[in-house]
């Protein structure tokens, strides 16, 4: 009874699923399901043997032959819209295998429009793939010539047609490299040119430890070519606010102590690095008010009435009668000789400041602050003069003439002992013949031991002929009488600090002023030759000779004074 019904139920599924196959594209989902509907329905022993089993085994084979092409069908049609083209070739080669080529073979009615489709595609996908490899070639090529190019566009440009090309070469990656390694160097290049008119030290400091971060410290690093030249002035840049920063504290440090000299060659340092008065209006004004000996002269009065006794005190009034000096109105040193006074008084346990240091060296450095120095406007000097400073320097250096007064205060008597003396010391120097051939030194040495104020009166005549002498042998001789006096006696201890800052200054190689020595006079002038050689020998003295002596004489005044301290 059923199987009239099952028989129109059959033809009925097998004449809707040809129509649909007929139709084109039509979804695979849905001739799927249809698929295994009529699986199911052949599946039925009751329409088996209704329609027969030919007709079964026809309809069995036809739905066989459709599962793949309905899975080429899928395929080709993902294919249209591939750019794969390994993938396009290789579903191809699959359809072909197949036996799909011919029209003929395709149950789907779309199957052979797929394959025609697919297969231009394909053909289309080869030509552009011979296109690409043949234009890869003239791309490596201009990566490897952009390996040293500067033009970062263009090494852009050349590096996104590598990619489009499929090109991953060494080259490639190179090029990479330097595309990033340019575009950072010149960022930092426009930090580097901002540093040659920057102001702000920090920023300059930063923009170097960038550079130095980067490893662009090394020239060699640099792909710019002005890069290593760019880095170099940044680093002369910040030496140059460095120094700037410096000269003013230096210049702040001047003023702070009224150190006029030292304020004027900061000044001029200062102008040197673009520093304009401008910018330092109080300082530079400063300096010119000290100009006027007459607010010099206040300055250091009012000072001396403060009475103060700290480092910096003292340090002022010592710049200032310095000052005084420069200007030509120093009248006398009861200033300085006052600051020598206190710094004597200090202690060996006392913890000297690096001002304390400056202000004794000041002090002990010119023998004019010795508090027993005659006056020298009444120092009757050969060449006589009114200028104080000229007077000074008269009494103190050396003379080719005897001397008529003693250079220290002493009593008519001993002051009577001090010139003959002064004689001596000339004969013993070699600059006064002497008649005799006997000890020259032993009259300067026993007229030392005689008095104290005698003593000192010796040393200050001996460190007198030794200081502006021209002739290296007279030079030669002082020191060596210098050497026994140490040996045998000293001075007081005010003078020994004097005689062993004298002695000190001597230890170091001073700078020999062109055209030394100076003749010394006669009737016949020096020939060229015999003048330099004259100077060549004055040279090596000043700068080995005379050295050596002073260390010597040091070392024996330094145990003998340590000597008499612990006595």
């Amino acid at each position: 009874q059923e199987g009239p019904l099952w028989f129109k139920l059959a033809v009925s599924w097998l004449e809707q699923l040809e129509e649909e196959l007929e139709q084109a594209r039509v979804p695979k989902a849905f001739l799927d399901c249809q698929m295994h509907i009529l699986k199911m329905a052949l599946g039925s022993p009751v329409l088996c043997s209704l329609l027969g089993s030919g007709l079964v085994s026809m309809i069995h084979e036809r739905c066989v032959a459709l599962e793949p092409q309905l899975q080429f069908q899928q395929a080709l049609a993902n294919c249209a819209v591939l750019d794969d083209l390994e993938h396009v070739e290789r579903v191809c080669k699959e359809v072909d295998a197949s036996g799909l080529v011919a029209s003929g073979s395709w149950l789907l009615p779309d199957g052979p429009s797929l394959y025609t489709m697919v297969a231009e595609r394909l053909n289309r996908l080869q030509s552009a793939a011979n296109a690409a490899r043949e234009a890869a070639g003239d791309v490596e090529q201009e990566l490897r010539e952009l390996g040293q190019s500067l033009d970062l566009p263009t090494m852009r440009g050349a590096i996104a047609r590598a990619r489009g090309c499929g090109i991953a070469t060494e080259a490639l990656d190179g090029l990479e490299r330097r595309c990033d390694d340019l575009q950072q160097q010149m960022l930092l290049r426009t930090k580097l040119q901002g540093c040659a008119v920057c102001e702000d030290l920090a920023s300059v400091k930063q923009t170097i430890a960038e550079m130095r971060q980067a490893g662009l410290d090394a020239p060699s690093k640099w792909l710019l070519v002005d890069g290593p030249k760019l880095f170099a002035r940044a680093i002369s840049r910040q030496e140059q606010l460095q120094r700037i920063d410096q000269l003013k504290q230096e210049i702040s440090s001047a003023v702070s102590t009224l150190d006029v000299k030292e304020l004027q060659s900061k000044l001029s340092a200062a102008s040197e690095y673009g520093i304009a008065s401008q910018q330092i209006p109080e300082e530079y004004n400063l300096f010119l008010s000290l100009q006027d000996s007459r607010v010099v002269e206040k300055k250091s009065q009012d000072l001396l009435k403060s009475a103060g006794t700290d480092a910096v005190y003292q340090l002022m009034v010592s710049n200032l009668a310095d000052q005084l000096d420069i200007l030509g109105i120093k009248v006398d040193s009861a200033g300085m000789q006052d600051i020598t006074h206190i710094v004597r008084k200090r202690t060996s346990l006392t913890i000297a400041t690096p001002a304390d240091t400056l202000v004794e060296e000041r002090c002990f450095a010119d023998l004019y602050n010795f508090s027993r120095l005659r006056d020298p406007l009444t120092w009757p000097a050969p060449n006589s003069t009114a200028d104080p400073v000229k007077l000074r320097q008269q009494m103190l250096q050396f003379t080719p003439e005897p001397i008529s007064r003693s250079l220290t205060e002493m009593s008519p008597a001993l002051e009577q002992i001090a010139v003959a003396t002064f004689t001596d010391l000339m004969r013993c120097m070699g600059d006064q013949l002497s008649t005799f051939a006997a000890e020259k030194q032993q009259p300067v040495i026993k007229a030392a031991q005689q008095d104290a104020a005698l003593c000192d009166e010796i040393y200050v005549q001996v460190l007198k002929q030794l200081t502006e002498n021209p002739s290296t042998l007279s030079c030669t001789s002082g020191w060596e009488l210098l050497q026994v006096l140490v040996a045998e006696v000293l001075p007081s201890e005010e003078l020994c600090d004097f005689l062993r800052s004298f002695l000190a200054k001597h230890c170091c190689s001073v700078e020999v002023p062109v055209g030394s020595p100076r003749n010394r006079g006669g009737t016949m002038a020096l020939s060229e030759k015999r003048l330099s050689n004259r100077r060549k020998t004055y040279f090596n003295f000043v700068t080995v000779v005379q050295v050596q002596l002073a260390e010597e004489t040091l070392n024996k005044f330094d145990a003998k004074r340590s000597g008499r301290t612990e006595t």
